[in-house]
C-alpha cells in the first residue's frame, strides 16, 4: 500500500495500482478501503472483469449483498460464461434470501457442471427456502448421488423428508449423518424425536440420553425420557 501511494504520485491514473492496493487492503481485513480502491480502479478502466469480481467479494465481506450481486452481474454482462461469477452470484443470492435468483443461477450452473454435487445441494436449499419440498428432495438426492459423504446435504434431505411426514426416510438419513458425524447433536435429537413418535422407546431413550446434558430443550427431553422409560416399564427412571 505504501509503495502504491508512491507510484500514484508518478502515475495518478494507473488503474492497476489502485487494484493492487485494494487487494492488499482486503488481505489486511480493511474491506471498506479495499472497496474504495477497487471502485477507483474501475472508474479509470471499467473493463476489468476480474476487478469487478474482486469488488463483489469485498462487498460480501462487508455484508452488502445487493452491491455484491450487482458487481457479479456486471462481470456476467461482459463474460456470460464466467462460471466463477455465476457461482458467486448464486451464493450471495442464496445468503440474502433471493431464492428465485439463486435458483435461476444454480439451474444454469448444473447444466454446465452436471457433476458438481454442491450446486445441487445449494439448489435444494433454495427450493426448501421457498417451501417447494418435493423439488428440495429431488435436488438433495442428486447431490448425494454425486457426494454420498456430504453430511450437511444429507441432514437437509432428512429435514425435507420430515416436512412431508416421510419419517422412515428421514430416520434413515439421520442415521447416515451420524455415521459421518456421531457428535451431531441436532441429528441425534431429531432421530430421537422420530423414534419416539414411532413408539420405538428403547432407541428413543438411548438417543435422548446422549443429548440431554447439552441440549437447550432439557425440559422437553426429560419429559419424553420419562414417557419412554415408563413405556419400557423402567418406572424408577421414569419418575426421576
Amino acid at each position: 500500500i505504501e509503495t502504491g501511494h508512491r507510484l500514484l504520485k508518478l502515475t495518478p491514473a494507473d488503474a492497476s495500482v489502485y487494484a493492487h492496493m485494494a487487494f492488499a487492503s482486503g488481505q489486511s481485513g480493511r474491506w471498506p478501503q479495499a472497496i474504495s480502491w477497487y471502485r477507483k480502479s474501475l472508474e479509470i478502466d471499467p473493463n476489468q472483469t476480474m476487478i469487478s469480481f474482486k469488488l463483489g467479494e469485498a462487498y460480501e465481506m462487508t455484508n452488502n449483498a445487493p452491491a455484491a450481486m450487482e458487481a457479479y452481474r456486471s462481470v456476467l454482462k461482459r463474460v456470460p460464461n464466467a462460471d466463477h461469477a455465476l457461482v458467486a452470484l448464486a451464493g450471495v443470492s442464496l445468503k440474502a434470501g433471493k431464492n428465485d435468483e439463486a435458483i435461476k443461477a444454480y439451474r444454469e450452473l448444473v447444466k454446465r457442471q452436471p457433476r458438481n454435487a454442491l450446486l445441487y445441494a445449494n439448489l435444494a436449499v433454495a427450493y426448501g427456502n421457498k417451501g417447494m419440498t418435493r423439488e428440495e428432495i429431488e435436488y438433495g438426492r442428486k447431490a448425494l448421488a454425486l457426494d454420498p459423504g456430504n453430511a450437511v446435504a444429507r441432514f437437509n434431505l432428512a429435514a425435507a423428508y420430515e416436512k412431508l411426514k416421510m419419517d422412515r426416510e428421514a430416520a434413515r438419513e439421520y442415521r447416515q449423518v451420524l455415521k459421518f458425524n456421531p457428535n451431531d447433536e441436532d441429528a441425534v435429537k431429531r432421530l430421537a424425536d422420530l423414534e419416539f413418535r414411532s413408539g420405538r422407546y428403547e432407541s428413543a431413550a438411548a438417543l435422548y440420553e446422549r443429548v440431554v446434558r447439552t441440549s437447550r430443550d432439557k425440559a422437553l427431553i426429560h419429559a419424553r425420557l420419562g414417557i419412554a422409560y415408563a413405556e419400557l416399564k423402567r418406572y424408577g427412571l421414569a419418575a426421576e
